[in-house]
């Protein structure tokens, strides 16, 4: 997933409503909601008016089902003002990848960088990998009212960030073990602070 590149893409892309579909069978991600670059360098070097077309924003995600694809159902690196709602993401990482096949860990139905997204009111069941992931930064970011069942790893997990984040009002149950720090755990956080778990 270098770059994070999905069977349907945003291209970086700002305010994109994306809705009603079915994304299924992608080999890796199935849509990505990202800027378009990994490194920070490359928007240092870029002049200032091009730096805006290179990080993304405010997509809206709504009524998809987004099931079997090979790596992610949703991915997202720098992605502010993301609304992630009332989707079905279901068997995602579907051929098993690891850290030693992806280079990466990318592995969740939802896999954002740097987020202040809200997730809410999502059906996420039965991944082969983590429910929803923020990584990287998670500063005024909600998961709200979602059900997740039966995923791998971690129902939700928050990695590596500061700030404030509201995990509230969610149904998690039946996670299973991936070994490791990701045994199976409802809620998992780690290297972050500032999260409150209603």
């Amino acid at each position: 997933p270098f770059p994070q590149g999905g069977a349907v893409s945003t291209r970086t892309g700002r305010h994109w409503v994306i809705e009603g579909n079915t994304i299924r069978f992608a080999k890796t991600v199935g849509l990505d909601i990202g800027s378009e670059t990994w490194s920070a360098a490359n928007l240092d070097d870029t002049d200032e008016e091009d730096r805006k077309l290179m990080v993304q924003a405010g997509h809206i995600v709504r009524g998809n089902v987004i099931s079997d694809n090979g790596l992610c159902g949703i991915a997202g690196w720098n992605s502010p003002g993301v609304r992630i709602l009332n989707n079905i993401l279901e068997r995602n990482n579907r051929l098993h990848f690891s850290n030693a096949d992806a280079r990466w860990e990318e592995w969740a139905a939802i896999k954002l960088h740097n987020s202040n997204a809200l997730i809410a009111h999502n059906t996420i069941r039965f991944n082969e990998a983590h429910g929803i992931w923020i990584d990287n930064g998670y500063n005024l970011a909600r998961i709200t009212g979602n059900v997740l069942l039966g995923n791998v790893g971690s129902g939700i997990m928050l990695e590596l960030g500061a700030g404030t984040c509201l995990i509230d009002n969610n149904v998690v149950s039946h996670t299973r073990s991936y070994g490791g720090f990701y045994d199976g755990n409802a809620i998992y956080a780690h290297d972050a602070s500032g999260l409150t778990v209603v």
